[in-house]
């Protein structure tokens, strides 16, 4: 069996600037590792823990957590849209594990839940999902896609990242400040960090760890 043996640290830095939506749209249906929604109709997709709509997809392996899918569907009649998960690398790349060695359960199943507006200017099918659940279970911690589809994966109406987690390092005595280089004084600013190993080896930190630093929960300008 394939072994992930290559830890990923994410460091999340909130600024004083507002979020910005980083949910592209392509008109052509080819499935990308990102966060995309590839049909028009297709509005509002957020993907957040269960309870907490303000926070990154990000839940811990093995534990009670949950992540919650919504989206609205504008065009008319139910639709039997199927979802799946895509096991990915540091970055954001299909990795080498098999589906049987990262999911349990199904390797797909359909979203059930829906519930048509009411009394709004415009009409739509607002859908939701809550994962892992008794159908599909994810047993490896590392980068996903999540594939919403209606007849293929491979043309899809939209793809989330998650993240799954163990907790195998600390992040201790994380520093935010001025540049210190004087080119970027003025317009950038320093991240210090250190980590301290807990459950996993770091022989050769170039090869055994790779950090990403995001800004707003951002993927576009990731460091």
């Amino acid at each position: 069996m394939n072994k992930v043996s290559h830890l990923i640290l994410l460091l999340f830095i909130i600024s004083s600037a507002l979020a910005q939506d980083n949910i592209s749209f392509y008109s052509q249906r080819v499935l990308r590792t990102q966060n995309k929604i590839y049909n028009p109709d297709i509005k509002t997709v957020l993907l957040y823990p269960s309870g907490f709509p303000l926070e990154m997809p990000v839940i811990p392996l093995n534990s009670d957590k949950t992540l919650y899918l919504q989206f609205d569907d504008l065009e008319e009649g139910i639709k039997a849209y199927q979802y799946t998960f895509i096991h990915c690398n540091a970055s954001w790349e299909p990795s080498e594990l098999r589906v049987n060695e990262y999911m349990e359960g199904f390797n797909s199943d359909e979203i059930r839940d829906y519930k048509f507006s009411f009394n709004t200017t415009t009409s739509y099918i607002h859908y939701s999902l809550t994962f892992p659940n008794d159908r599909i279970r994810l047993n490896k911690s590392g980068n996903y896609i999540l594939v919403v589809y209606l007849e293929t994966p491979s043309q899809p109406q939209f793809t989330m990242r998650f993240m799954i987690y163990e907790p195998r390092v600390i992040i201790q005595n994380v520093k935010i400040g001025r540049a210190h280089l004087p080119a970027y004084m003025n317009t950038k600013q320093e991240v210090d960090f250190a980590i301290r190993p807990v459950k996993y080896h770091i022989a050769v930190p170039d090869r055994d760890l790779t950090v990403i630093i995001l800004q707003n929960w951002r993927w576009d300008n990731a460091l």
